[in-house]
């Protein structure tokens, strides 16, 4: 049995630099997320530092993508996990400065894993990459929760 570090996601005073997220991290990607119950919805507008062949995103950087937005299927319910595995089909290139549109969901959980599926789209609706990935649960909060709460083993099985 593997031993997965338990991340501590309260805030303790130090700035959040998610370098998928946090719009403080100087050298991040600063992708900006919503959840509307089912899906997250993510905007990552990728810049020159962010590129492979000139004039192209980097595919490191659009897996990274993926992996922010299908962790925070789980962040955004309070279900906190690291990523086990990650699959991801890249089906054309991304230009730099034209924004990327990020979609991602559950398509499974057990109460030690959260299997998710996410895709990468043009501003007009091309894919541009596709995913699944599977996240070892670390720990249960309420959604927006400081991190410091824990639900029971039942209080998980009824999120999504």
């Amino acid at each position: 049995m593997i031993d997965i570090p338990k991340p501590d996601f309260r805030d303790n005073g130090e700035e959040m630099l998610c370098f998928g997220c946090s719009p403080q991290n100087p050298i991040g990607l600063k992708v900006e997320m919503t959840w509307d119950g089912q899906y997250v919805h993510g905007v990552f507008r990728p810049q020159i530092l962010h590129q492979g062949w000139p004039g192209f995103v980097h595919g490191g950087i659009l897996m990274t993508v993926l992996d922010e937005v299908m962790a925070n299927t789980g962040f955004l319910q309070g279900i906190h996990c690291v990523t086990a595995t990650i699959q991801v089909k890249l089906k054309r290139p991304a230009r730099l400065e034209d924004p990327i549109s990020a979609t991602a969901w559950v398509t499974r959980k057990t109460s030690r894993l959260l299997d998710t599926a996410g895709k990468l789209t043009t501003a007009d609706g091309q894919l541009i990459a596709e995913s699944t990935a599977t996240f070892y649960i670390t720990g249960i909060t309420s959604p927006g929760d400081s991190g410091q709460g824990r639900l029971s083993e039942s209080d998980i099985s009824g999120i999504k």
